[in-house]
């Protein structure tokens, strides 16, 4: 591992950063003929903000960089930084971004239940485990994401019963009183740490909530889980993000 950047050293490399991409974000805007209204209407991203990663005056945040790089069809090789002007820290950052960690730090075993599992099952298994929310499969294929909110929606609607049984109730039950069913994603298992906050930023932006990304083979919702990545995980993100900066 090399050495943990100085704050000013990072913040002096990012400004090199940002004065090197200011270009290549307006040249790969303009070469795909999107104004900045356009951009900021697909993204979210507010137009004063991009028009700032265009001048050089702000760095463009690297998950957002590779959004950008996505919408506009660019190669992120297009950003590869090298020369003598440039750095240690700067040269790492550009590699971060061209190079970015994937998301095999997350893999391992997922604990999921069944659809017809009594709902005293997994909320044994989530509070022994300290799980948030675990998926649930029925027959290889993604039923739902079972999380402590839609526990303790389920329960408050049992209130005014004197006598319900955890052990009698099916988690298909309790997952009707979901409060919101677009609270998962799926990646592949090469996908980046990066896409796995540009996700979360995704629905943030237009005001929802991401409780879990998934990861399987191929990103598909029939695959067996490889790995599960949860809103309360985002701290370990970021931490995976800033080794692997000081390991580039």
């Amino acid at each position: 591992m090399g050495r943990r950047p100085k704050p000013k050293d990072i913040r002096a490399a990012e400004a090199k950063v940002a004065k090197h991409t200011r270009h290549r974000l307006k040249d790969w805007r303009e070469r795909d003929r999107r104004s900045l209204t356009d951009v900021s209407e697909i993204t979210g991203i507010p137009m004063m903000t991009l028009s700032d990663y265009e001048r050089g005056k702000n760095v463009c945040p690297v998950e957002c960089l590779r959004t950008l790089a996505m919408l506009y069809r660019a190669p992120l090789s297009d950003i590869k930084m090298t020369g003598d002007p440039l750095d240690t820290d700067a040269r790492q950052i550009a590699d971060l971004i061209t190079r970015p960690p994937g998301v095999e730090f997350f893999k391992g075993k997922v604990t999921s239940f069944n659809p017809d599992d009594p709902i005293a099952l997994a909320v044994r298994a989530m509070y022994t485990k300290s799980y948030s929310q675990a998926p649930i499969y029925e027959n290889g294929h993604f039923a739902g994401l079972l999380t402590t909110n839609t526990i303790a929606r389920w329960l408050g609607a049992q209130a005014s019963e004197d006598i319900f049984s955890l052990q009698e109730t099916p988690i298909r039950d309790v997952l009707r009183f979901s409060e919101n069913d677009d609270n998962h994603r799926f990646l592949p298992r090469k996908a980046t740490l990066f896409d796995v906050m540009e996700l979360f930023h995704a629905h943030e932006r237009r005001g929802g909530r991401l409780d879990a990304v998934l990861i399987t083979e191929n990103g598909a919702p029939s695959e067996k889980p490889l790995g599960i990545i949860t809103a309360w995980d985002l701290p370990k993100v970021l931490e995976a993000i800033h080794v692997g900066f000081q390991e580039n």
